[in-house]
Protein backbone atom coordinates (compact mmCIF):
# COMPACT_ATOMS: atom_id res chain seq x y z
CA UNK A 1 0.00 0.00 0.00
CA UNK A 2 1.64 3.25 -0.99
CA UNK A 3 1.74 5.68 2.04
CA UNK A 4 0.18 8.67 1.53
CA UNK A 5 2.24 12.21 1.39
CA UNK A 6 0.88 14.79 3.81
CA UNK A 7 2.84 17.49 2.38
CA UNK A 8 2.15 16.92 -1.34
CA UNK A 9 -0.46 19.53 -1.25
CA UNK A 10 2.55 21.86 -0.05
CA UNK A 11 4.68 21.77 -3.01
CA UNK A 12 1.95 22.02 -5.84
CA UNK A 13 2.69 25.30 -7.70
CA UNK A 14 0.51 28.29 -6.69
CA UNK A 15 -1.68 30.06 -9.32
CA UNK A 16 -1.05 34.14 -9.64
CA UNK A 17 -4.42 33.99 -8.05
CA UNK A 18 -4.23 32.08 -4.98
CA UNK A 19 -3.78 34.60 -2.44
CA UNK A 20 -6.98 35.93 -3.55
CA UNK A 21 -8.30 32.26 -4.06
CA UNK A 22 -7.41 31.33 -0.61
CA UNK A 23 -9.06 34.51 1.40
CA UNK A 24 -12.58 33.04 -0.80
CA UNK A 25 -11.81 29.48 0.32
CA UNK A 26 -13.66 29.41 3.56
CA UNK A 27 -13.97 24.75 3.16
CA UNK A 28 -10.32 25.11 2.49
CA UNK A 29 -11.53 22.37 -0.54
CA UNK A 30 -8.81 21.92 -2.80
CA UNK A 31 -7.36 19.61 -5.09
CA UNK A 32 -4.81 19.29 -7.82
CA UNK A 33 -4.34 20.07 -11.47
CA UNK A 34 -1.75 19.63 -13.91
CA UNK A 35 0.68 20.72 -10.82
CA UNK A 36 -0.95 23.66 -9.45
CA UNK A 37 -3.39 23.53 -6.17
CA UNK A 38 -6.57 23.96 -7.55
CA UNK A 39 -9.94 24.56 -5.76
CA UNK A 40 -12.45 22.12 -6.12
CA UNK A 41 -15.28 24.38 -4.48
CA UNK A 42 -15.32 27.38 -1.96
CA UNK A 43 -18.23 27.39 -0.34
CA UNK A 44 -20.95 24.89 -1.68
CA UNK A 45 -20.89 23.61 -5.11
CA UNK A 46 -24.25 23.87 -5.92
CA UNK A 47 -24.25 27.46 -4.34
CA UNK A 48 -21.62 28.24 -7.07
CA UNK A 49 -23.34 26.57 -9.69
CA UNK A 50 -26.15 28.84 -9.06
CA UNK A 51 -23.68 31.44 -9.06
CA UNK A 52 -22.49 30.65 -12.57
CA UNK A 53 -26.32 30.68 -14.60
CA UNK A 54 -27.46 33.30 -12.40
CA UNK A 55 -25.15 36.15 -11.99
CA UNK A 56 -21.24 35.43 -12.97
CA UNK A 57 -18.29 33.75 -11.29
CA UNK A 58 -14.50 33.37 -11.91
CA UNK A 59 -12.98 30.08 -12.62
CA UNK A 60 -9.01 29.92 -12.12
CA UNK A 61 -8.11 28.19 -16.01
CA UNK A 62 -3.97 29.07 -15.16
CA UNK A 63 -3.72 25.15 -14.54
CA UNK A 64 -4.77 24.66 -18.05
CA UNK A 65 -2.03 23.96 -20.55
CA UNK A 66 -0.84 26.45 -23.15
CA UNK A 67 1.27 26.22 -26.08
CA UNK A 68 2.66 28.87 -28.32
CA UNK A 69 2.91 27.16 -31.98
CA UNK A 70 4.28 29.58 -34.49
CA UNK A 71 6.62 29.75 -37.80
CA UNK A 72 5.62 29.41 -41.48
CA UNK A 73 4.73 25.64 -41.13
CA UNK A 74 2.36 26.59 -37.75
CA UNK A 75 -1.08 26.16 -40.21
CA UNK A 76 0.28 22.86 -41.73
CA UNK A 77 1.38 21.31 -39.21
CA UNK A 78 -1.61 21.90 -37.40
CA UNK A 79 -3.80 20.31 -39.67
CA UNK A 80 -1.82 17.34 -39.64
CA UNK A 81 -2.82 16.76 -35.93
CA UNK A 82 -6.42 18.73 -35.25
CA UNK A 83 -9.62 17.68 -36.98
CA UNK A 84 -10.64 21.35 -38.12
CA UNK A 85 -9.39 23.19 -41.15
CA UNK A 86 -7.14 25.87 -39.20
CA UNK A 87 -6.56 27.33 -42.42
CA UNK A 88 -10.05 28.74 -41.93
CA UNK A 89 -9.66 30.17 -39.02
CA UNK A 90 -9.95 34.12 -39.10
CA UNK A 91 -7.51 36.29 -37.45
CA UNK A 92 -8.04 36.74 -33.24
CA UNK A 93 -10.28 34.08 -33.42
CA UNK A 94 -10.31 30.54 -31.46
CA UNK A 95 -11.93 26.90 -32.27
CA UNK A 96 -12.44 23.91 -30.75
CA UNK A 97 -11.10 20.62 -31.66
CA UNK A 98 -9.94 17.33 -30.66
CA UNK A 99 -6.70 16.03 -31.53
CA UNK A 100 -6.88 11.85 -32.95
CA UNK A 101 -3.90 8.98 -33.97
CA UNK A 102 -4.46 8.04 -38.17
CA UNK A 103 -6.72 5.38 -36.51
CA UNK A 104 -9.21 8.23 -35.45
CA UNK A 105 -8.59 7.28 -31.76
CA UNK A 106 -9.07 10.74 -29.70
CA UNK A 107 -6.13 12.47 -27.73
CA UNK A 108 -7.56 15.24 -26.28
CA UNK A 109 -9.94 18.39 -27.09
CA UNK A 110 -9.14 21.98 -26.73
CA UNK A 111 -9.04 25.67 -28.29
CA UNK A 112 -6.93 26.86 -30.62
CA UNK A 113 -6.59 30.94 -30.65
CA UNK A 114 -4.88 32.56 -34.09
CA UNK A 115 -3.30 35.83 -32.89
CA UNK A 116 -1.38 36.03 -36.00
CA UNK A 117 -0.89 34.42 -39.37
CA UNK A 118 1.84 31.99 -38.64
CA UNK A 119 1.21 32.36 -34.52
CA UNK A 120 -1.39 30.31 -32.35
CA UNK A 121 -2.08 29.44 -29.18
CA UNK A 122 -3.38 25.64 -28.48
CA UNK A 123 -4.91 25.51 -25.03
CA UNK A 124 -5.90 21.71 -23.36
CA UNK A 125 -6.79 20.54 -19.95
CA UNK A 126 -3.81 17.62 -19.87
CA UNK A 127 -0.23 17.89 -21.28
CA UNK A 128 0.29 17.00 -25.08
CA UNK A 129 3.75 18.75 -25.31
CA UNK A 130 5.11 15.33 -26.27
CA UNK A 131 1.94 14.68 -29.11
CA UNK A 132 2.75 18.03 -30.51
CA UNK A 133 6.38 17.56 -31.37
CA UNK A 134 5.33 14.43 -32.85
CA UNK A 135 2.74 15.88 -34.99
CA UNK A 136 5.37 18.57 -36.01
CA UNK A 137 7.82 15.62 -37.29
CA UNK A 138 9.28 16.79 -40.58
CA UNK A 139 8.30 20.41 -40.01
CA UNK A 140 11.09 22.48 -39.86
CA UNK A 141 10.06 26.50 -39.69
CA UNK A 142 7.82 26.06 -36.90
CA UNK A 143 8.53 26.72 -32.86
CA UNK A 144 6.91 24.90 -29.65
CA UNK A 145 6.70 26.54 -26.68
CA UNK A 146 5.34 25.69 -22.97
CA UNK A 147 3.75 29.03 -22.08
CA UNK A 148 1.62 27.69 -19.29
CA UNK A 149 3.47 29.80 -16.61
CA UNK A 150 3.78 32.83 -18.59
CA UNK A 151 -0.31 33.29 -18.59
CA UNK A 152 -2.55 34.26 -15.99
CA UNK A 153 -5.81 32.82 -16.96
CA UNK A 154 -9.24 33.38 -15.33
CA UNK A 155 -12.76 32.53 -16.96
CA UNK A 156 -15.27 34.74 -16.01
CA UNK A 157 -18.96 32.89 -16.80
CA UNK A 158 -22.51 33.77 -16.22
CA UNK A 159 -25.48 36.61 -17.35
CA UNK A 160 -23.59 39.12 -15.80
CA UNK A 161 -20.32 38.46 -17.05
CA UNK A 162 -20.26 40.95 -19.72
CA UNK A 163 -21.78 44.15 -17.66
CA UNK A 164 -18.94 43.43 -15.20
CA UNK A 165 -16.32 43.80 -18.10
CA UNK A 166 -18.06 47.21 -18.95
CA UNK A 167 -17.96 48.49 -15.30
CA UNK A 168 -14.13 47.30 -15.14
CA UNK A 169 -13.75 49.36 -18.10
CA UNK A 170 -13.51 46.84 -21.44
CA UNK A 171 -15.00 49.59 -23.53
CA UNK A 172 -16.59 47.09 -26.64
CA UNK A 173 -16.42 44.02 -24.92
CA UNK A 174 -20.20 44.28 -25.39
CA UNK A 175 -19.59 43.56 -29.31
CA UNK A 176 -17.68 40.38 -28.99
CA UNK A 177 -18.85 37.16 -30.95
CA UNK A 178 -18.89 33.86 -29.54
CA UNK A 179 -14.99 32.73 -30.12
CA UNK A 180 -13.69 36.05 -30.50
CA UNK A 181 -10.90 37.55 -29.17
CA UNK A 182 -10.43 41.12 -28.21
CA UNK A 183 -7.34 42.68 -26.71
CA UNK A 184 -7.33 45.72 -24.36
CA UNK A 185 -4.51 48.19 -22.51
CA UNK A 186 -4.08 47.34 -18.88
CA UNK A 187 -1.70 49.20 -16.54
CA UNK A 188 0.89 49.27 -19.71
CA UNK A 189 0.77 45.92 -20.99
CA UNK A 190 -2.04 44.05 -22.98
CA UNK A 191 -5.42 42.25 -21.65
CA UNK A 192 -6.44 39.66 -23.82
CA UNK A 193 -9.92 38.70 -23.65
CA UNK A 194 -11.77 35.63 -25.90
CA UNK A 195 -15.65 35.27 -25.82
CA UNK A 196 -14.92 31.43 -24.73
CA UNK A 197 -15.61 29.19 -21.71
CA UNK A 198 -16.76 25.75 -20.71
CA UNK A 199 -20.70 26.37 -19.53
CA UNK A 200 -22.51 27.33 -22.35
CA UNK A 201 -23.49 30.25 -20.87
CA UNK A 202 -22.35 34.05 -21.50
CA UNK A 203 -18.25 33.89 -20.67
CA UNK A 204 -15.62 35.08 -21.28
CA UNK A 205 -12.01 33.74 -20.68
CA UNK A 206 -9.28 36.90 -19.64
CA UNK A 207 -5.23 36.32 -20.08
CA UNK A 208 -2.89 38.62 -18.36
CA UNK A 209 0.74 38.47 -17.63
CA UNK A 210 1.09 36.87 -14.17
CA UNK A 211 2.78 39.91 -12.76
CA UNK A 212 -0.69 41.69 -13.19
CA UNK A 213 -2.86 39.15 -12.47
CA UNK A 214 -3.65 40.01 -8.85
CA UNK A 215 -4.28 44.04 -10.23
CA UNK A 216 -6.87 42.49 -12.83
CA UNK A 217 -8.58 40.24 -10.16
CA UNK A 218 -9.36 43.15 -7.74
CA UNK A 219 -10.48 45.61 -10.53
CA UNK A 220 -13.07 42.79 -12.10
CA UNK A 221 -14.22 42.13 -8.55
CA UNK A 222 -14.36 45.47 -8.00
CA UNK A 223 -16.62 46.33 -11.03
CA UNK A 224 -18.83 42.83 -10.15
CA UNK A 225 -19.56 43.80 -6.82
CA UNK A 226 -22.78 44.64 -8.30
CA UNK A 227 -23.15 41.91 -10.48
CA UNK A 228 -23.06 38.93 -7.57
CA UNK A 229 -19.31 38.08 -8.69
CA UNK A 230 -18.18 34.57 -6.93
CA UNK A 231 -15.44 32.28 -7.38
CA UNK A 232 -16.40 28.70 -7.96
CA UNK A 233 -14.47 25.47 -8.38
CA UNK A 234 -14.13 22.01 -10.24
CA UNK A 235 -17.51 20.61 -8.80
CA UNK A 236 -19.62 23.57 -10.28
CA UNK A 237 -17.71 23.85 -13.61
CA UNK A 238 -18.65 20.17 -14.00
CA UNK A 239 -21.99 20.33 -13.33
CA UNK A 240 -22.68 23.19 -15.77
CA UNK A 241 -20.57 21.38 -18.39
CA UNK A 242 -22.03 18.17 -18.22
CA UNK A 243 -25.49 21.05 -18.60
CA UNK A 244 -24.08 22.43 -21.59
CA UNK A 245 -23.80 19.17 -22.96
Amino acid sequence: MTAIDPYAGERLKLSPFHIREKELNIRDAWSAWNGYKFADYYYEPEYEYFCIRNQCGTYDICPMQKYAIQGPDAVAMLNRMVTRDVGKIGLNRVIYTVWCTDEGRIIDDGTIFKLADDRFMLTCGSPCEAWLRKSAYGFNNLSISDVTDQIAALSLQGPTSCATLKKMGLKGIETAKPFEIMHFPFHSDTLMVSRTGFTGDLGYELWINPTLALTMWDELYAAGADYGIQPYGETATNMARLEAG
